[in-house]
């Protein structure tokens, strides 16, 4: 009788507290009082039973769109627990130093290597990040511009370097990837735009192999060619003639 009439008074403490926040001064304290040695779990580490029984009743659970909103809002600005704070030199050093470690190398290996991992991956990610829905839609990737032009800014070959070199000594103004289409299945971002040709320029010095899960650099050109008609393709031979006139 007595257990019943503790879960019953259990369960209005709980209904009069419900939606109730404490003050900025209750949640110090009640940390306070749980830190360290004071928190009962201290010293204490869960058994492998003990985590995979707690998998396996987490499995499967996904946060309803409300609480992933409410979860984002609170953890935005000075709300998050790193807000204002920097990792210090030592840290950064500590990180550096493990993540050149075999250990970790090894670990990250086999993360890449793992079927599951990336059938989990795509699985999570489809229709989610294609296109317009992807968060880095419109977005050129910054890996790859390792070749600095006379204009001043970076690209990714030296086949587009020695085209903007050569439009550059010309006095002809170019941009540089200004733009990304979205055709559904794919996207696609030519090389230039020149403002006086009224066109794109995609320079090729060879065509990507297709590696049967993307689009490949050839099925995405034709396709902005039947759509759009105004883009000009400079291959090897043509930009290798442009590197000589800039010399």
């Amino acid at each position: 009788m007595s257990a019943k009439l503790t879960i019953e008074l259990y369960q209005r403490i709980a209904n009069k507290l419900r939606g109730q926040r404490r003050t900025a001064e209750q949640r110090l304290r009640i940390s306070l009082s749980k830190r360290g040695k004071k928190n009962p779990f201290y010293g204490k580490h869960l058994s492998v039973e003990h985590r995979q029984r707690l998998s396996e009743v987490r499995r499967g659970r996904r946060a309803s769109e409300e609480t992933k909103r409410n979860q984002s809002m609170r953890m935005k600005g000075s709300g998050n627990p790193r807000y204002g704070k920097s990792q210090s030199e030592r840290q950064r050093v500590a990180l550096t130093e493990y993540r050149r470690s075999p250990a970790a190398k090894e670990q990250l290996k086999r993360l890449h290597e793992s079927t599951e991992v990336r059938r989990k991956m795509s699985v999570n990610r489809r229709g989610k990040c294609t296109g317009t829905a992807s968060p880095r839609f419109g977005i050129p990737p910054a890996h790859g511009k390792m070749c600095p032009t006379l204009k001043g800014d970076t690209v990714r070959s030296t086949y587009e370097r020695d085209m903007c070199n050569w439009l550059h000594s010309h006095g002809i103004q170019y941009q540089y990837e200004p733009k990304t289409f979205d055709f559904g299945d794919f996207t696609y971002t030519p090389d230039l735009y020149v403002p006086a040709w009224k066109c794109f320029v995609e320079i090729k010095g060879w065509w990507g192999r297709h590696d049967g899960r993307r689009a490949s650099d050839r099925t995405r050109y034709l396709a902005f060619l039947k759509r759009y008609g105004n883009i000009v393709l400079l291959e090897e031979s043509e930009i290798k003639s442009f590197r000589r006139d800039v010399q």
